[in-house]
């Protein structure tokens, strides 16, 4: 398989990554400059499993040009709610990435729709708004939907989102929302590190 052309999976953090490990049958795991990486096989079909670290990080895929040829790829994992009326565990398919990923860009929406459907999972397609801080609280989540009407927040899509358009690589961006516009995350951002794994406490 090392010549197919591969999927892409990028997730932030160990447990995002883990929903997907339990379906990945891996066949190589390295550390890159860009994060932890996972090569294998979902049903038979190449994957390149990326878990590169909360924030928006160095979103570099030369690297991995260089070495697999990726057909597509798809964003995931969690993401903070910003409409009132979203719940936790539904889904956003991103169909703007805020503040600058407007424009329509070539993507495998039609197949992760699909999916969704299939698997009977509550999903909204909307804006997703991309942020360098962490909005924790109710106050900051709202402002931020009335600001920008996009339904959630996360802090790794549109980095990643800029660097596949660059390269005409076509994508999806499909979140699950952790937390309600009405939930405070003060308190809790500190318990984990960069790479979402928990703080040893004192």
């Amino acid at each position: 398989y090392q010549n197919d052309p591969l999927t892409l999976i990028v997730v932030a953090m160990s447990h995002e990554a883990k929903a997907v490990l339990a379906w990945l049958k891996v066949e190589e795991k390295r550390k890159l400059e860009q994060g932890l990486l996972y090569r294998g096989l979902i049903f038979k079909k190449p994957v390149l499993l990326l878990q590169t670290g909360i924030g928006e990080g160095r979103a570099s895929l030369q690297a991995l040009l260089q070495q697999w040829p990726i057909k597509g790829a798809l964003l995931t994992g969690y993401c903070g709610g910003l409409s009132p009326h979203i719940k936790v565990g539904e889904a956003i398919l991103a169909q703007k990435i805020l503040p600058t990923l407007t424009a329509p860009w070539a993507s495998l929406d039609q197949k992760v729709e699909a999916t969704l459907k299939i698997a009977e999972l509550i999903y909204h397609k909307a804006p997703l708004l991309t942020v360098a801080v962490p909005l924790t609280t109710p106050q900051q989540k709202q402002a931020a939907f009335i600001s920008t009407s996009a339904f959630g927040v996360d802090m790794e899509s549109l980095t990643w989102a800029l660097a596949l358009t660059e390269v005409s690589i076509p994508f999806s961006v499909v979140r699950f929302v952790y937390d309600e516009q009405g939930h405070s995350l003060e308190g809790v951002i500190g318990l984990v590190d960069g790479h979402g794994r928990p703080r040893p406490l004192k």
